[in-house]
């Protein structure tokens, strides 16, 4: 019933991106309740994205220039379904994490959110609807920030459920998206770490330049874990990682501490947070007292193609490429991998960080002492 030596991280030595230019990540985060969308909650859809908007607007007062990238709220099993973890009266506390990427100005950004309902548990690719915001956002000159699913109670296996796709730009200026191009991929939930790190090799080694630009996970049950991972066309190649951490926290007190202080410390060292996801075997002690899961954090950074690329202290995929991921959004469950030429491979050994292979000897050995972290 208690989380033991879980509750202390080690204060990991967090390996910078190849190549690193020295310049820092910015990354704030701020809790916020955002209120349940279903109407047998007492509460109306529409009061979701304002919710969230008022909290992406207030990160960028004063020009600060924080975009958001990921909300994160826990699920646990409960009595059989899928629940959020912090659930109060009214809502979910959610934690919205922004940030500023390396060289980005301190600049207003203004904020828009297209809202569309759909069925998940539908057969085929029932989120192909709301990808095609996707679209909008690009005739709008809108650039996508973010897509949420709605909070639910419980995650029931029928009826609609609404994702919202948060776009933002600077304040009156925008951009030419002539050229954008956005690919959705899935991959499961609980992918063993060596897979997930290919497949994160296979998109960070393609021949289309592209970086993370969401990650979604629409409502799941036991039978569907998908993760979807929405890709934008880029001006340079990125690094892509992961690590992995186990989350254990009181229930009456949630300590998002435990996990903020990775996102934290990676960011000093140059890595921008993608995205970040539980693995969806979260569980409550039997006296109800604590939380235990697994929490998924991906990361992401430009490859400066003008320095040294020195090896990267960190652990890197032994295997093949992914294939071309696919750009039809209406058959986006793709990119399997598939091997590729040896001199992209042994570049990819060379260069591609899976964060922490560094820090793993290091943590192994105060294991007992520390917080072991599953670091691939």
């Amino acid at each position: 019933g208690r989380c033991g030596s879980s509750q202390q991280l080690k204060q990991m030595q967090i390996p910078s991106p190849p190549g690193w230019d020295g310049h820092e990540s910015n990354v704030i985060w701020e809790k916020a309740v955002i209120p349940f969308a279903s109407a047998d909650c007492g509460s109306d859809a529409e009061e979701y994205p304002q919710a969230l908007m008022d909290t992406v607007q207030r990160a960028n007062v004063g020009g600060a220039g924080y975009r958001l990238v990921a909300v994160f709220m826990p699920l646990k099993h409960q009595n059989g379904v899928l629940e959020h973890l912090e659930c109060v009266n009214v809502g979910v506390k959610a934690m919205c994490f922004f940030q500023r990427v390396p060289r980005a100005p301190e600049e207003a950004l203004e904020s828009c959110v297209y809202s569309t309902a759909f069925e998940p548990f539908k057969q085929g690719n029932p989120e192909s609807v709301v990808y095609e915001n996707l679209k909008t956002a690009k005739d709008t000159m809108f650039p996508v920030s973010g897509i949420v699913a709605e909070p639910q109670k419980a995650y029931p296996h029928i009826g609609e459920h609404i994702a919202h796709v948060i776009c933002q730009r600077p304040d009156g200026d925008a951009p030419d998206m002539s050229d954008k191009k956005y690919t959705v991929a899935t991959c499961k939930s609980d992918l063993e770490p060596d897979k997930f790190a290919k497949f994160l090799a296979g998109f960070s080694s393609s021949q289309k330049i592209l970086k993370i630009t969401s990650i979604f996970r629409p409502p799941n049950f036991p039978a569907k874990t998908d993760v979807h991972f929405v890709f934008e066309s880029a001006p340079r190649r990125y690094h892509m990682a992961h690590v992995d951490l186990e989350f254990c926290t009181s229930t009456s007190q949630v300590k998002h501490d435990l996990y903020t202080g990775t996102i934290a410390r990676a960011a000093e060292k140059g890595w921008e947070l993608a995205g970040i996801f539980d693995m969806l075997n979260g569980t409550v002690s039997p006296n109800g007292k604590t939380f235990t899961c697994t929490i998924r954090l991906v990361f992401q950074a430009g490859k400066v193609e003008d320095q040294p690329q020195p090896q990267a202290p960190a652990v890197t995929p032994q295997a093949g490429l992914a294939q071309e991921p696919t750009e039809d959004l209406q058959q986006h469950e793709g990119a399997l991998l598939k091997a590729a030429a040896s001199e992209a491979r042994q570049d990819l050994q060379q260069h591609e960080g899976a964060l922490l292979k560094a820090a793993a000897s290091e943590a192994q050995q105060d294991l007992q002492q520390h917080e072991g972290a599953l670091l691939k």
